[in-house]
């Protein structure tokens, strides 16, 4: 199990407890942070906010200690990008320039345990610089007695989602998904690399966004495990991860999410990129509820059924990514190693990935797919 991190606020001086067990299905037991005595005599830092909150509970605006971008406060809104994790995202423009905001709503946020897990994604998008991951760029705090919200800036993609371009133009040939799954896997390689490990814990097509050039970034950590419980209480227990079901890992539905949780919702994400819909067919035709689906795919024996354009190195990819046994499933810098993810130009339009011929030669594929035998790579035994 990967050990994963619950953070204070920047600038206070914290002892961290990491808790590297899984915990039992059904409930959720994370780690603690501890503040030290000295942390009461540290100075506040002149572009934050410092509240007394000794005479009762402050309110949510003043309890959240964040330094803010002055040059954001300029901003003007335009139309609505969709809904993240926890908040609406919109078009900003702030002196001449475009940007995505996420909008939180404050007033719902209830406790410090919250307020701390929102500082958490925050002080994760300040470090996460990489071309596969959306930027974060500052944020602010909206002051208004009627809506008060913690503003989130970040880089704006105009092109959209892979979900949004699947729905316009359908789903894309091997080659397009074979480049999107290397750049997929380039950005979890980077998260699951940080110290702390940082988990995505909701990659699908929604949250991976192209840019103008067509390539690939991961958005939205909303769903990391610090903020799960935050999720929770904004969206309402279960319907927080309707929209996300069908790529869920089994582990993650009994909250053991770890790094190769994230590899097979990237399988999820090549059938979805394959075939323009959602995994699980099966489950979908049923039109049974969030929870008999969660049930079904806990208890299940296989994963997603693999769809039949999948053929060669993409079939022999998702074979070893959904594998119910998460100890089993390679890592991301693992599969950047298989044929359908390396960068090698050779292995994009090989025979193994062709519709013609396949059944004859599905043995040689497997066997090729990492460039030798598989049997050979301890991390799939």
């Amino acid at each position: 199990m990967d050990p994963v991190l619950r953070a204070a606020p920047t600038g206070v001086d914290t002892q961290i407890v990491i808790e590297e067990g899984s915990t039992a299905a059904g409930s959720t037991a994370t780690p603690s942070v501890k503040q030290s005595a000295a942390a009461a005599d540290t100075p506040t830092d002149a572009s934050t906010r410092s509240v007394d909150t000794s005479a009762g509970r402050a309110s949510p605006f003043e309890r959240i200690d964040i330094e803010e971008d002055s040059r954001l406060r300029n901003w003007k809104q335009g139309e609505s990008l969709g809904r993240g994790a926890y908040g609406e995202v919109y078009k900003a423009m702030v002196a001449g320039r475009f940007m995505a905001v996420k909008k939180i709503p404050l007033e719902r946020i209830p406790a410090e345990k919250e307020i701390n897990t929102l500082l958490h994604e925050i002080n994760t998008l300040k470090r996460l610089k990489h071309p596969r991951i959306v930027r974060y760029i500052g944020c602010i705090r909206q002051d208004s007695e009627e809506d008060p919200a913690l503003l989130i800036f970040l880089e704006y993609i105009p092109t959209g989602s892979i979900k949004t371009v699947l729905q316009k133009f359908g789903a894309y040939g091997l080659g397009l998904a074979r480049k999107y799954t290397r750049q997929i896997l380039e950005g979890l390689e980077f998260l699951h690399t940080q110290k702390p490990v940082i988990i995505h814990r909701d990659v699908k097509g929604a949250n991976i966004l192209i840019d103008t050039h067509g390539d690939a970034k991961l958005a939205d950590f909303g769903a990391s495990h610090e903020m799960e419980a935050l999720q929770s209480t904004l969206t309402g227990g279960i319907n927080s991860i309707e929209g996300s079901v069908y790529w869920m890992a089994p582990e993650v539905v009994a909250y053991k999410a770890g790094r190769r949780s994230d590899i097979w919702s990237l399988g999820c994400t090549v059938i979805e990129m394959i075939t323009a819909e959602p995994p699980w067919p099966n489950l979908r035709k049923e039109k049974i509820s969030v929870t008999e689906t969660l049930k079904a795919i806990v208890e299940g024996t296989g994963g997603p059924p693999i769809p039949d354009v999948a053929t060669g190195h993409c079939k022999h990819f998702l074979e070893h990514v959904l594998v119910r046994d998460h100890t089993k499933r390679p890592y991301a810098r693992d599969l950047m190693a298989h044929r359908f993810a390396r960068q090698d130009p050779s292995a994009a339009t090989s025979n193994h990935d062709r519709q013609d011929g396949v059944s004859s030669r599905s043995s040689a594929a497997a066997t090729e797919a990492w460039g030798s035998s598989p049997a050979a790579r301890p991390e799939l035994s």
